[in-house]
C-alpha cells in the first residue's frame, strides 16, 4: 500500500475493468437470448465494438468518480481518527463495498444497452 495511484493510472484501470465486464456480460446476454448465431450479427458488432468503447469512457468515468468520492469520504474519516490503526481498518473496510458498487455499475451498463438495442 506504499504505492500511490495516480489519476491517469486510476482512469486506465477503471476503463479496462469496464471493457472486460462489458464484453463478458454482453457475451452472456447474447448467448442466453440468441445463441452463437446472435453474436455474428450487425447489431452485436455495434454492441461490442461501439459499446466497449463507450463503456470505457462512460462506465470508466463513473467508476473513477466513485473512487474519487470514496477517497474524499475516507480522507475525512482519517482526519477525524488521525493516522492510526483504526483509520487503516476503516479504509480497508470500505474497499469491498467500493468493488461491489463498481461491479454493479459495470454490469448494469451492458444489460441496459442490450435491453435498448434488442
Amino acid at each position: 500500500m506504499n504505492e500511490f495511484v495516480t489519476d491517469e493510472k486510476l482512469k486506465e484501470t477503471t476503463a479496462k475493468y469496464a471493457v472486460i465486464i462489458w464484453f463478458a456480460i454482453g457475451l452472456i446476454l447474447h448467448l442466453y437470448h440468441g445463441g452463437w448465431r446472435s453474436i455474428f450479427t450487425l447489431k452485436s458488432l455495434l454492441f461490442f465494438g461501439a459499446g466497449m468503447f463507450i463503456a470505457a469512457i462512460v462506465v470508466g468515468l463513473i467508476n473513477y468518480g466513485l473512487h474519487r468520492g470514496f477517497a474524499r469520504i475516507l480522507l475525512s474519516k482519517v482526519r477525524e481518527l488521525g493516522i492510526s490503526e483504526e483509520a487503516r481498518k476503516t479504509i480497508l473496510r470500505y474497499r469491498p463495498f467500493l468493488f461491489v458498487l463498481q461491479t454493479l455499475v459495470a454490469i448494469a451498463a451492458p444489460w441496459l444497452a442490450y435491453s435498448i438495442l434488442y
